[in-house]
């Protein structure tokens, strides 16, 4: 056989067709490919005494303490913990105090998302938040007054 160009070289390992179909199967599967569901762990936290100098962690919220101190107040109660599952098919959702906070998982720009959106009588109170959903990956946000606010840690557990 005398191979005159890389088209030729390319057709002997692989017919023309049977590249389409691969391109097409590599495709289909890398866009599945991201996790589905998480479960996320949301903690409320109730903070009062903006500025106080040595604040205390009471011992229930040992395991957020880096967070806490991290804030500008002083005291920290717990305000309720909840488990949420959720997956892009369905939205999980945890009501602590007054807040109820909502979570889903989705693909933006190819990479999966949680995205959470806390909500207080129905109505958002916040825009979407969007982080990457990675098992492990914790991250904080704080709605209410500017004196006393619930901090909330959200903690993505673990992801299918």
């Amino acid at each position: 056989m005398n191979f005159s160009t890389a088209g030729d070289l390319r057709s002997l390992y692989l017919p023309r067709q049977s590249q389409k179909f691969s391109l097409l199967l590599i495709f289909f599967c890398c866009a599945g490919a991201y996790a589905e569901s998480a479960t996320v762990e949301v903690q409320g936290i109730a903070a009062s005494d903006l500025g106080k100098k040595n604040p205390s962690v009471p011992a229930a919220l040992a395991g957020y303490k880096a967070e806490l101190l991290n804030t500008n107040y002083g005291t920290f109660a717990d305000a309720g913990r909840q488990s949420v599952k959720t997956s892009s098919s369905t939205k999980g959702s945890a009501a602590i105090g007054k807040y109820s906070v909502d979570i889903a998982v989705t693909k933006v720009e190819g990479e999966p998302k949680v995205v959470v959106t806390i909500n207080a009588g129905g109505r958002p109170i916040i825009t979407p938040i969007r982080h990457r959903l990675v098992s492990g990956r914790r991250f904080v946000l704080e709605v209410g007054a500017k004196d006393a606010p619930t901090i909330f840690i959200i903690t993505v557990k673990d992801t299918n």
